[in-house]
């Protein structure tokens, strides 16, 4: 969580991003409250935890025109004025604040993808955010995904895994045993063959 929010999760004394602790996460023992939580204090009973429910928040949609608009020349300030509105929501402490170059459209994105990061914690965005980023201008940032990737696993494995990441297929599941057998013309993905 530190790498999220930075180590102010933990303490009280500071002023926190309101979607850190108590919000995305429970900080004493890291239970993940935005699934559990029906207010600051009680959580929800275990059959009412697994709700699966896909909605886009504001702030979802703030942040995608801020991504969009960072690849257009000359519109990088507009992008960063939208992360600044969600990051003023959100109470985002200093320490998370960057100064990217608003004419360099990496930078900017890379500089989202944080903010994509803790504005939307557990809820399995981050993966296709940082994947939508690395496949672009035809994979031109891999590196960025096979890091992210590399933070994952045992320091033991860190080279396997960045080479499986060169294979695209593997950036997507396999397709479910019951569906090829349903549907014969289609086929397994080759990284699971």
């Amino acid at each position: 969580m530190d790498e999220i929010y930075t180590t102010e999760i933990s303490d009280s004394t500071n002023a926190q991003d309101i979607r850190s602790a108590g919000a995305s996460v429970r900080a004493e023992d890291n239970v993940i409250w935005k699934y559990v939580g029906s207010n600051a204090t009680s959580m929800i009973g275990n059959s009412d935890s697994y709700t699966h429910w896909f909605f886009y928040r504001y702030a979802d949609v703030l942040l995608m025109k801020a991504e969009a608009l960072a690849q257009i020349p000359g519109r990088g300030q507009q992008a960063l004025d939208l992360v600044n509105v969600i990051r003023k929501r959100a109470g985002a402490p200093a320490s998370t604040q960057e100064s990217p170059d608003v004419n360099n459209s990496d930078e900017l994105s890379r500089y989202i993808l944080s903010e994509r990061a803790r504005e939307f914690a557990f809820e399995g965005k981050r993966w296709y955010d940082v994947l939508r980023y690395a496949k672009k201008n035809n994979y031109e940032h891999i590196s960025y995904l096979q890091d992210f990737v590399a933070a994952l696993v045992p320091a033991n494995m860190v080279r396997l895994v960045k080479e499986k990441i060169l294979d695209h297929n593997s950036h997507y599941f396999p397709i479910y045993t019951y569906e090829l057998e349903t549907n014969k013309l289609l086929i397994q993905n080759p990284f699971y063959q």
